[in-house]
C-alpha cells in the first residue's frame, strides 16, 4: 500500500504520549488510510535516524522512522487527513513510483521479506 503527498510513500506519523510505537503504527494507519489493522510481527522492520540540521550546521531535530509490517482486518481503504491518495500497488509496480529515497530503499532491501506476505 502506497500513500500519495507530495512524493509517494508509506504512512508516517508522530507517536502520542504514553502510546506505545505499535501502537501508534495501528493508529496512523486508521488516521491515514481508514484501514484497522493488525501487527504481522511484534518487532518494526527497519528503522532509520533522521537528523535536520539548523543553517548553523546545529542538530535542530532528531526523529526516529520505525517501519512495521501490518494486515488489515477492517475497513475501506481511502485517504484521510493529509494523504491526497491511497491505493494498493503490486509489489512488482512499487518502483514505478516516484518514491522518496527511504522508501525506495527499503522496498528494494525487503523485497523477499515482503513477498511471503502478498
Amino acid at each position: 500500500m502506497l500513500s500519495l503527498r507530495w512524493v509517494s510513500g508509506v504512512f508516517r506519523g508522530a507517536v502520542e504520549l504514553g502510546e506505545t510505537v505499535r501502537d501508534a503504527a495501528i493508529r496512523e494507519t486508521k488516521e491515514e488510510c481508514g484501514l484497522d489493522v493488525e501487527l504481522v510481527e511484534d518487532t518494526p522492520m527497519d528503522a532509520y535516524d533522521i537528523l535536520k540540521l539548523d543553517e548553523d550546521e546545529r542538530l535542530w531535530y532528531h526523529y526516529v522512522l520505525l517501519q512495521f509490517l501490518v494486515q488489515p482486518k477492517d475497513g475501506a481503504l481511502k485517504p484521510t487527513s493529509d494523504v491526497t491518495d491511497a491505493r494498493w500497488v503490486p509489489l512488482k509496480e512499487v518502483e514505478n513510483y516516484d518514491l522518496t529515497k527511504s522508501v525506495r530503499c527499503f522496498f528494494r532491501k525487503h523485497r523477499n521479506e515482503l513477498e511471503k506476505h502478498s
